[in-house]
């Protein structure tokens, strides 16, 4: 699976998540709405780990302030509210995943995606952080009928490359694009969920093989070693 590891080093890395620096692009000293667009991102970041920790009732812009490492003051005029901040790393998070999923999905053949969705969810990087924030998310839109588009554009971004990917390879896995999404989304959130209580479970193994049953598809065959 090393090649495979490399193909998806380079498919799921999201845009614009590597370290910011304090200078502008071109090398000078940043303007000050660079700077604003820094600090905005920078307690983003700060938040990620603060939801994942707390919970959304149980956080703080303070919070967010320390960990980030600004005042109180440089939230507020960023943020005016604890909700505004959290719907936007909600969509900040959301627009990440949609772009790498949808790059996922486009350039794997069918019959890989199943390894490839196993290799993702078994992924160290995919930390208890970052399944614990996707609860927070599903549980705020639960909750605030405003948040569910964000998280449901997802699920319909998906199902349009499902769909194209289907047609491109000639398949008839009995589901359409959107069916396939639709559950595809319920088995990644719920394992996932589930592996933030069991770490060492088989959830990738599982999930590998309930796609191949809905994609209709079988693992590659092992290369001869002729």
């Amino acid at each position: 699976m090393t090649e495979l590891r490399l193909t998806l080093s380079e498919i799921w890395e999201p845009e614009g998540s590597a370290k910011r620096s304090p200078s502008s692009p071109s090398g000078g000293r940043m303007s000050r709405a660079q700077r604003k667009e820094l600090t905005r991102e920078l307690l983003l970041d700060a938040a990620i780990e603060v939801f994942a920790e707390k919970g959304y009732h149980g956080a703080s812009l303070d919070d967010v302030a320390d960990a980030a490492g600004f005042t109180k003051g440089a939230v507020y005029s960023n943020f005016t509210r604890k909700s505004d901040l959290f719907r936007a790393l909600l969509e900040r998070e959301t627009e990440r995943y949609d772009q790498a999923l949808t790059r996922t999905v486009e350039a794997v053949p069918p019959e890989l995606l199943p390894d490839v969705a196993a290799e993702l969810l078994a992924d160290p990087e995919s930390d208890q952080e970052t399944r614990t924030l996707l609860v927070e998310f599903w549980l705020a839109a639960v909750r605030d009928p405003g948040l569910r588009p964000s998280l449901l554009h997802t699920r319909d971004l998906v199902g349009e490359a499902f769909e194209a990917k289907l047609q491109d390879a000639g398949a008839e896995p009995g589901f359409s694009g959107r069916e396939l999404a639709v559950v595809f989304d319920a088995l990644v959130t719920g394992l996932l969920m589930n592996r933030a209580l069991d770490p060492e479970g088989e959830q990738p193994e599982l999930l590998a093989r309930a796609l191949r049953k809905l994609l209709a598809t079988d693992p590659p065959a092992a290369a001869s070693s002729d």
